[in-house]
């Protein structure tokens, strides 16, 4: 495991974000991105079919594009010269932890994302996740979509046993139950095979030892290396 909290003054690339960065504390900045993040996805959850009086719908309306017109002026990070540093080796702490920390479903500063929490011990990638209703399919389900997003997430993991950083190059999902919503669920993954430049994984979700759902992929590095 890289010692990322201990080397503050040196450069980093893709495989470090693979290897640790999640562990760190964050700096106060990162800190506030969570909580602006962590409300976000508070609001995204109390606003489907809210009982409200149409006087009160119309004042949360007009706080909300308040608050979105004030964010549209705020400058934005220059996300191709952040992954161009990653990628050549030269990345700061602090570009780890943006390019981290807005991961799609499982970035704690992703107002998208919702509690998905990874680790990787020994020859496995173990995790939890608990998934709010606006990633709701049937009712009270996790829509399958977003089952199949976990896995994507989840496989990839692997990448750190496998030696292998790449692409996602088909991804297999079986459903055997309902996955429910807001409730925590357990995952698992593992590499079955590596042969050159491909690996093949598979994992699992479930709930209080219940299969919910399974999956198998294949993730196949470019030639060029593609990390630093």
């Amino acid at each position: 495991m890289t010692d990322l909290a201990n080397n503050s003054e040196r450069k980093f690339g893709f495989k470090d974000m693979l290897h640790g960065v999640e562990n760190l504390p964050p700096t106060p900045a990162h800190a506030d991105r969570r909580r602006i993040a962590r409300s976000l996805q508070d609001i995204a959850s109390h606003i489907i079919r809210m009982d409200a009086t149409p006087e009160e719908l119309s004042a949360y309306a007009r706080e909300v594009e308040t608050l979105a017109l004030r964010l549209a002026g705020q400058g934005k990070v220059n996300t191709a010269e952040l992954f161009k540093r990653m990628i050549n080796s030269e990345a700061s702490l602090d570009d780890m932890m943006l390019g981290h920390d807005f991961h799609i479903l499982s970035g704690k500063a992703s107002a998208m994302a919702f509690p998905m929490d990874l680790r990787v011990e020994g020859d496995r990638v173990f995790g939890s996740a608990f998934v709010p209703l606006p990633f709701q399919g049937p009712p009270q389900r996790v829509h399958g979509g977003i089952v199949a997003a976990m896995f994507d997430i989840l496989l990839a993991r692997t990448q750190v046993i496998g030696g292998i950083f790449g692409f996602t190059a088909s991804l297999e999902i079986s459903y055997h139950a309902a996955t429910p919503l807001e409730t925590e669920l357990q995952m698992e993954a593992w590499v079955e095979k590596v042969d050159g430049r491909k690996m093949f994984n598979a994992g699992k979700i479930m709930v209080d030892g219940k299969l919910c759902a399974s999956a198998k992929g294949l993730w196949i590095q470019p030639k060029s290396g593609f990390m630093g």
